[in-house]
């Protein structure tokens, strides 16, 4: 639709690929969309055409091409048309390639996951070293609706999010990102690190060199990724509500264990041992009937704590067996207790298929959850389907 232009209000953006670091960071974003300073990595390079006078922005990705348009959906702050294009592999001839800030020395290729995060605080220190000699107002480094204690000491260069709290005595900077919604308590020391939004850091503690998210925190220096931390040390301040299901859902699949239930004379189907996620436990699976053998699943997400609809539950086991490219797809998955590969045959994660099914589906939730639907509604009316 922007043949008509001429090629010099094109900028095309070329996203770089490395999935294989980023996996096994186990972050679900590709890098373009990992946040520098205030805003994501993509919407520097959108800033950057504007000044420069692009009309039209066409970016080629090759990873995760479906988040990166959620990330441009979101991107209205920019009057240019921005466009995204699918591609099978990056070309950095075909355009500019965003493995950095907009006219600065980027890392061509890091060589491991850890090279890859230290480049990600080094973009943050950079970032913030040229935003600070900007700056007019040292106001403009914090954000809205904080609550900030009299003691605390702030060192520039720092940035400080919206709604975010901080004990007293903590010493915040330099070169110090508080996400949105982060709460720092007291006497503790954040200086070149990040704290992602609605992330919880205990008191009388230091990071450094760290990026720290909800209860996961990965620490540079010592090359660590450090999870199952203690509450009281680390931990996300909005999973215990993200990670509900909704209470509609919740009676839906109440109202099918009782109709399934009733059909049981005798007791419940015996299931295998249970299935261990990541600390999370689902029930096993049954030689009986479908509709029965999901029963325990249906009460699980009665009780919210898994989806009616989702990916199967699987170990930690199977999910390494997985391409890497779907493991973190998967991990940030809430299982169901009807999946969209039943609707299609595939009962057992240990079914080739399923996998790729269950990736679909979260990729696809608009598409798959009719599907489901129908199915559990004809599981009705064929008991015996297996």
């Amino acid at each position: 639709m922007n043949a008509s232009l001429p090629a010099t209000e094109i900028l095309t953006l070329v996203c770089p690929d490395w999935r294989q670091q980023e996996f096994q960071l186990r972050l679900a974003d590709p890098f373009v969309l990992w946040p520098i300073g205030d805003q994501p990595l993509l919407y520097h390079w959108f800033d950057h055409a504007l000044d420069q006078g692009y009309k039209h922005v066409r970016i080629l990705a090759s990873d995760r091409a479906n988040r990166v348009r959620e990330a441009v959906q979101q991107a209205t702050l920019w009057p240019i048309s921005i466009e995204v294009v699918t591609t099978s592999q990056p070309d950095s001839h075909a355009g500019a390639l965003m493995h950095g800030l907009p006219e600065q020395n980027a890392l061509l290729t890091p060589k491991d996951e850890w090279e890859l995060l230290g480049y990600w605080i080094h973009l943050d220190k950079t970032w913030l070293a040229a935003s600070q000699s900007k700056a007019l107002d040292i106001n403009l480094s914090v954000g809205r609706l904080c609550r900030i204690h009299p003691s605390v000491k702030l060192i520039p260069p720092y940035l400080i999010g919206d709604h975010v709290a901080i004990g007293p005595g903590a010493t915040i900077g330099p070169n110090a990102v508080l996400g949105n919604g982060s709460m720092i308590a007291e006497s503790t020391i954040v200086r070149s690190a990040r704290v992602m939004p609605h992330s919880f850091l205990g008191a009388h503690l230091t990071l450094e060199n760290s990026i720290l998210l909800g209860g996961v925190l990965y620490n540079h220096k010592n090359k660590a990724r450090i999870e199952r931390i203690d509450s009281f040390i680390a931990d996300s301040t909005q999973h215990a509500s993200s990670q509900k299901t909704p209470c509609r859902e919740r009676i839906k699949a109440f109202g099918w264990w009782l109709r399934f239930r009733t059909k049981l004379l005798f007791g419940l189907p015996n299931h295998s041992p249970q299935i261990t996620l990541s600390d999370h436990r689902y029930p096993g699976i049954s030689e009986t009937p479908l509709w029965a053998a999901r029963l325990p699943r249906l009460w699980e997400a009665a009780c919210g704590r898994m989806r009616l609809f989702g990916p199967l539950p699987r170990s930690d086991e199977q999910l390494e067996a997985l391409p890497i490219e779907w493991q973190s797809i998967l991990r940030e998955a809430t299982p169901g207790a009807f999946a969209y590969s039943d609707c299609l045959g595939c009962h057992h994660t240990e079914d080739p298929a399923e996998a790729l099914h269950a990736v679909y589906q979260i990729t696809h939730p608009e598409q798959t959850t009719s599907q489901c639907e129908y199915f559990i509604q004809q599981l009705t009316h064929h008991q015996g389907s297996a």
